[in-house]
């Protein structure tokens, strides 16, 4: 003969057992439970509810019929597990089914969590820079397809450190850098900005374009959040920005002098919840924009040329959630 146990459980706000156990008939309201008629439909027997903070015995007993008796045994297991299995409730789905989780998402216990998703991790390109390692970690900044190297005294500006093919000369261009001198030639940058000077035919000739590539250290989706704006408007030059995630491209638009582009309202880039697979990757690149206002001869300030190539200032959050 069955017996119909009613039970008091906390309640966690609109959460009920029901909601939590879809393997297991549970007759529910928010914050009472029965247990599960279910629990000997095959010749399992209903384990005993265990006592909060420690494993509940359903998740074990419940089954001990074999193979005929599982799926009922998991509803009396599951049941069992809610109130009794508050640290091993994740870890008791053995025999107990899907009830010996529901048991210690319920319970609150440490390994609750585990099932209902990966860890999250915000990845932020301004404060994990170094301008010693590269790669860094989950970062690798990057000159076409060689990985840069860092020199000091970018064009003589001292203790400006940047990842560049040349300090000075040809090769000093394209240039990816972290801010760190008085004196700045992209002079509405600040300390701390990063900043790429994209590549052109004059500075660096044959030479790739500024990336930035950032590889997920594991299988999930990532949000990638970005904003650029010049560090130089007086040459009226105009950069390029291009997002690939996973080898399809995401999105491009232009970094312009003008338009109201400012680092108060910079150009924008977001986009959530992409898919991505360990190994694959989020990449930046920035380069010079074919076609700009700039003038190549004077009356100009006597720097502009035949180029858009210029200051770009950017920042590049990757938030990964891991499966």
């Amino acid at each position: 003969m069955l017996t119909r146990m009613i039970f008091r459980m906390p309640t966690f706000g609109l959460l009920t057992a029901c909601a939590l156990v879809a393997s297991a008939p549970l007759a529910c309201s928010s914050g009472n439970g029965t247990a599960a008629t279910g629990a000997i439909a095959h010749g399992g027997t209903a384990g005993a509810f265990g006592t909060p903070g420690t494993a509940g015995t359903s998740g074990s007993s419940g089954g001990t019929s074999g193979a005929t008796g599982a799926v009922g045994a998991s509803g009396g297991a599951g049941a069992g597990g809610a109130l009794g299995g508050a640290a091993n409730g994740a870890g008791g789905q053995g025999d107990g089914g899907g009830g010996g989780a529901a048991g210690g998402a319920l319970g609150g216990g440490a390994d609750a969590g585990a099932d209902s998703g990966g860890t999250v991790k915000v990845y932020d390109l301004k404060s994990d820079w170094s301008d010693t390692q590269n790669p860094n970690g989950a970062w690798a900044i990057m000159i076409g397809t060689t990985l840069a190297k860092n020199l000091p005294s970018w064009i003589g500006e001292t203790g400006q450190n940047s990842y560049v093919t040349a300090a000075n000369g040809i090769g000093h261009i394209p240039v990816l850098l972290k801010v760190s001198a008085s004196n700045f030639e992209g002079k509405l940058a600040q300390k701390g900005d990063l900043v790429v000077h994209a590549q052109d035919e004059g500075g660096g000739p044959g030479l790739g374009q500024a990336r930035i590539v950032w590889t997920a250290p594991s299988a999930g989706t990532v949000d990638v959040d970005a904003a650029f704006w010049l560090a130089r408007t007086s040459l009226k030059r105009k950069d390029i920005y291009a997002v690939t995630v996973a080898g399809a491209m995401k999105g491009m638009g232009d970094v312009p002098s003008n338009m109201g582009v400012t680092r108060d309202s910079p150009a924008k880039f977001s986009q959530k919840g992409l898919p991505i697979a360990q190994g694959q990757t989020v990449e930046l690149q920035i380069s010079r924009a074919l076609t700009c206002d700039a003038c190549s001869s004077p009356p100009c300030d006597g720097k502009q040329g035949p180029t858009c190539a210029e200051f770009c200032d950017y920042t590049l959050k990757i938030t990964h959630t891991g499966q």
